[in-house]
């Protein structure tokens, strides 16, 4: 170890790390990627703070929750597990926090992961990516590696060879056999994995996030379907990135999380103690039908004058 010059590198007896990749043992590999995702906890605190809720979940959104992806990458699926589990519960934490929920619906939980336009947030979930963001990974190398340096062919053909019996090699034969358990088809074998469409992550991550729409829509009742499906298109979502740089792009915290709310099909306030002409209160509004005899009356009086007050 005396004799390899390593500056700045961490190192140990069980791996090290260069630009961000655990390099050594799975255990050593696992315990880093781990204290990686630690590492977020104090820009998630940092965000709760934050006055506006609205701000505070674009920040969670494509900072935060975009903060470990690189691991998914860079090692194997069993490497990241443990780590991408612990980032993905400690977003969801934050989300509860941002709207004052206790916690999410396991229909809640799943939607939120969608993409806007299929109904959901964008909170993307890292433990879902794993798969086919390590194999994309390494066809994106692969087929710039074979095409810049041909001399590392027979070095190259090692990691996809099918008898390879290396870490990698398996790794990217159980992230093609799980891929293609849950799609229809995938057009190319690990063999000729640098033959591999462009934009391999974003077409599988499209493919797989239509299949679990697919699976939300068919476990989801008559009312949460209708709800999804009203939700899974550009027009009803434009309001979720929407950057609040002028005031008629920024909402006020209250109006925010009362949409995320109804978009997710979680309880409104009205329904946690809170009486309805308070939560017409907090929008600015003033109705006078207080009594919990019209309480469903109000909730829909209070969703018209909401979306009406929204395209004026």
């Amino acid at each position: 170890e005396s004799q390899v010059w390593a500056h700045g590198m961490r190192t140990s007896c069980d791996g090290t790390v260069v630009l961000g990749a655990a390099l050594g043992s799975p255990e050593f590999a696992q315990s880093h990627y781990e204290s990686v995702a630690q590492q977020g906890r104090s820009l998630l605190q940092s965000i709760s703070l934050m006055e506006s809720t609205q701000c505070a979940f674009l920040l969670l959104k494509f900072c935060a929750n975009s903060r470990i992806a690189h691991i998914t990458c860079l090692s194997p699926p069993d490497h990241t597990v443990e780590a991408t589990l612990l980032h993905d519960s400690m977003i969801e934490e934050s989300m509860a926090k941002l709207l004052g929920v206790c916690r999410f619906t396991e229909l809640a939980r799943k939607q939120m992961r969608l993409r806007p336009f299929n109904g959901g947030l964008g909170l993307a979930s890292m433990f879902d990516q794993r798969h086919h963001a390590f194999l994309s990974s390494w066809a994106d190398s692969l087929r710039q590696l074979s095409s810049r340096v041909p001399t590392l062919h027979d070095e190259l053909a090692l990691v996809t060879n099918t008898t390879s019996s290396t870490t990698t090699a398996c790794a990217l034969r159980d992230c093609h056999h799980f891929l293609s358990g849950n799609l229809d088809e995938l057009p190319f074998t690990v063999v000729d994995l640098h033959l591999a469409p462009l934009k391999l992550q974003s077409k599988l991550n499209s493919e797989l996030e239509a299949v679990r729409l697919s699976s939300l829509l068919e476990q989801a009742d008559q009312s949460a379907r209708a709800r999804l499906l009203s939700t899974s298109c550009r027009e009803a979502s434009a309001w979720i990135d929407a950057l609040p740089s002028t005031q008629q792009l920024t909402l006020s915290s209250e109006v925010f999380s009362l949409s995320v709310l109804m978009r997710l099909g979680l309880a409104l306030p009205v329904t946690r103690g809170m009486s309805t002409c308070q939560v017409l209160c907090l929008s600015g509004l003033r109705v006078s039908t207080c009594s919990p005899a019209v309480r469903g009356q109000d909730v829909f009086v209070f969703t018209m004058v909401w979306l009406g007050r929204g395209t004026a």
